[in-house]
């Protein structure tokens, strides 16, 4: 395998790190995000950048920075990350998931709308509370 082969992790900590290390092993250059100034896949990866993963424009602006041309971007083990990864993906026109398709996978009331309303699918009935606030009458 080409050592030239960068792949982007969105969120590095210690959740993410088997995913880096099989990376690694793969042969491919790691560039690791996470706002954890001490997050454990950092130090496997061969660039790290600490900031917020939410702040796309920012990482991208530090990817094109290093002149790092990406083979993909993952998101392991964090719904967190799967949106700033989808969106990255979708800017650097990057095969995966997509922006929506991950909103879907990480939203609980769009996972099963889509699944009953879109694809048919008898699912438990559910109830979305968007209001904390439970009255204690």
């Amino acid at each position: 395998m080409n050592k030239k082969l960068w792949i982007l992790f969105i969120c590095a900590g210690r959740w993410q790190l088997d995913g880096i290390l099989q990376a690694k092993k793969m042969g491919y250059k790691i560039i690791a995000i996470d706002n954890d100034k001490h997050a454990k896949g950092f130090i496997f990866a061969d660039k790290h950048y600490v900031v917020d993963i939410y702040d796309t424009e920012k990482i991208i602006d530090y990817i094109k920075t290093e002149k790092i041309v990406l083979s993909g971007v993952i998101s392991l083990v964090s719904d967190a990350g799967q949106k700033p990864a989808a969106k990255i993906r979708e800017r650097l026109g990057l095969f995966g998931m997509t922006e929506n398709i991950a909103h879907v996978m990480t939203n609980k009331e769009a996972q099963r709308t889509a699944l009953q309303d879109k694809l048919g699918i008898n699912i438990p009935n559910f109830l979305i509370i968007k209001n904390n606030r439970i009255p204690l009458n």
